[in-house]
């Protein structure tokens, strides 16, 4: 698995990068990415099922001036992440108003 930590100016810039590198992967078999990206404002990402009018209050977003924006790829809407670097763990609001985790594995560093 490959490991990229890139950050762009907007989420619509990293999406259209996430959207390229998948495109990419399939297309070339160049395998796995793990990307690791900052949302530079806050913003709720629809996956490509995902229903704003079920997964999002969007008079909400509105008033508290917070995007929301289409991934191409599936999955549902995600509110938020947190990546914690001491424990390795990324926390995120899930579309059934849970809260999900996931542990990143220890990078290898090669030379």
């Amino acid at each position: 698995m490959n490991y990229l930590d890139l950050t762009l100016a907007s989420v619509a810039e990293n999406l259209a990068l996430d959207e390229a590198l998948l495109l990419e992967a399939e297309a070339s078999g160049s395998g796995e990415i793990l990307r690791f990206w900052e949302w530079p404002t806050p913003t709720v990402i629809l996956g490509a099922g995902s229903r704003l009018t079920e997964d999002v209050n969007q008079l909400a977003c509105q008033a508290d001036r917070v995007a929301i924006l289409r991934r191409s790829s599936g999955g549902g809407t995600v509110r938020y992440m947190i990546f914690d670097p001491k424990t390795r763990l990324i926390w995120f609001g899930t579309d059934v108003n849970t809260i999900g985790r996931a542990q990143v594995p220890p990078r290898e560093i090669t030379s």
